[in-house]
């Protein structure tokens, strides 16, 4: 009886994290993207309202360097937080990582990186 216990409450804890955790819904571009022209600007989506004091975000290109980014534009549409970043200079081609982390106004957190590629 005491494992059972134990498995449930190692399943609602786990179920508790899963549910706390922000997810990012979509991106422009999207994870694995191969660009032909250099995108001018990064859009992610998540179902959530964030706390824009807590937003971060980074774009580094194949070396590891630091691509420049302006200031996110926030807006809340339709149940859906929009995050516009717009890239301060042109992308060569190459390999590109994005990473972003944030926390929701509900508390939720999340953290997350993908790639695109430029031809």
């Amino acid at each position: 009886m005491r494992h059972i216990a134990a498995l449930v409450t190692v399943f609602m804890l786990a179920s508790t994290t899963a549910a706390d955790a922000l997810v990012l819904g979509l991106s422009d571009p999207a994870p694995g993207a191969v660009l032909t022209r250099p995108p001018k600007l990064i859009r992610l989506v998540f179902t959530e309202r964030l706390d824009e004091h807590s937003w971060r975000l980074a774009v580094t290109d194949t070396h590891g360097s630091t691509v420049p980014t302006g200031k996110p534009f926030f807006s809340w549409h339709n149940w859906n937080q929009l995050i516009v970043v717009p890239l301060d200079e042109p992308l060569a081609s190459g390999r590109y990582t994005i990473a972003w982390s944030t926390a929701s106004l509900e508390g939720s957190h999340g953290n997350g990186t993908f790639n695109f590629t430029l031809k």
